[in-house]
């Protein structure tokens, strides 16, 4: 309801005042302050909108965008110019992720003033973080070699059905063009069997699809997760998927986490290890910085 979502929003917003968090939220408006044209949303304003829809276990980027439109309350936070799905997938994906970091462990330090933390010892525990993929919608080497020659074709589309059905039209008259070429007429009918993933995007990731196919010693790989492996969940079946290794304190509250591709368990510390002693050296500097309560950390 719309007092709940107010009371909610009121909330967040004491959270991100605080001064650790004041400052990277500057570091993330810091690239938008000299740009001309239509004022950039506020990375403030957009980190509050992402806290409050994960808080309701919402995370589609387009329901983010649709909910701000149609729920009053955050219609006028927004102040009526509620932020596309595009807005919030540039906002997650495409900043340092060092940054989100530490608007997390901005949380933590409010927990440590109040004396709730106890690091006299960490644990480790893995298990699965499902991809918002499907292992249905992979792209595979020779999907890729088809999806260059779509492009120099100047075929590519940008996903709608429309511009789908356009390409597969001039797809076909350039069949009888190379019906004695054997070579084009197989990848002709690569094309055919999944029209869909000739796309503008897809063509600009094909260094990421390689670079994964190849870390990764296989023919095809997801196309939203290409660094994810299809691997068996604990939901017992496949799923595109990382490993996720939490690194844990007593009373279950989470430090950190780290996603390998690894389905296997076996020596995850050690890939990790880096990682987690610069992420509690980190921690630590912050809580130094920011925190009131300093007692139960050390050198």
């Amino acid at each position: 309801g719309s007092r709940k979502s107010r009371d909610r929003l009121l909330d967040i917003h004491k959270h991100v005042n605080q001064p650790v968090i004041k400052k990277q939220i500057k570091i993330l408006n810091e690239p938008y302050q000299k740009k001309r044209g239509r004022p950039a949303y506020h990375r403030g304003m957009i980190l509050i909108l992402v806290i409050f829809f994960q808080s309701f276990g919402i995370h589609s980027y387009e329901m983010m965008a649709h909910v701000c439109e149609s729920d009053r309350v955050l219609y006028r936070f927004c102040d009526g110019r509620p932020p596309r799905a595009d807005v919030f997938r540039t906002f997650l994906r495409e900043n340092d992720r060092s940054i989100f970091k530490k608007i997390f462990y901005g949380g933590l330090i409010r927990f440590n003033d109040y004396q709730y933390l106890n690091f006299d010892r960490i644990f480790i525990d893995s298990t699965d973080a499902i991809a918002n993929g499907s292992i249905n919608n992979t792209i595979s080497k020779k999907q890729i070699e088809a999806l260059k020659q779509v492009k120099e074709w100047g075929l590519l589309h940008n996903g709608k059905r429309s511009k789908i059905d356009e390409m597969l039209g001039k797809v076909k008259d350039l069949e009888k063009e190379y019906e004695n070429d054997s070579d084009m007429l197989d990848l002709i009918k690569v094309i055919f069997k999944k029209p869909k993933i000739y796309t503008i995007d897809n063509f600009n990731k094909i260094p990421v699809f390689e670079k994964a196919m190849e870390d990764n010693g296989v023919d095809a790989v997801p196309i939203s997760f290409p660094e994810a492996r299809i691997m068996r969940s604990k939901r017992g079946r496949y799923d595109v998927a990382f490993n996720f290794q939490l690194l844990m304190i007593e009373k279950h509250i989470i430090l950190a986490g780290y996603l390998h591709k690894d389905a296997n368990d076996s020596d995850a510390l050690s890939k990790i290890y880096d990682e987690l002693k610069d992420d509690i050296a980190i921690f630590i500097d912050l809580i130094k910085k920011y925190g009131y309560y300093k007692e139960n950390i050390s050198e």
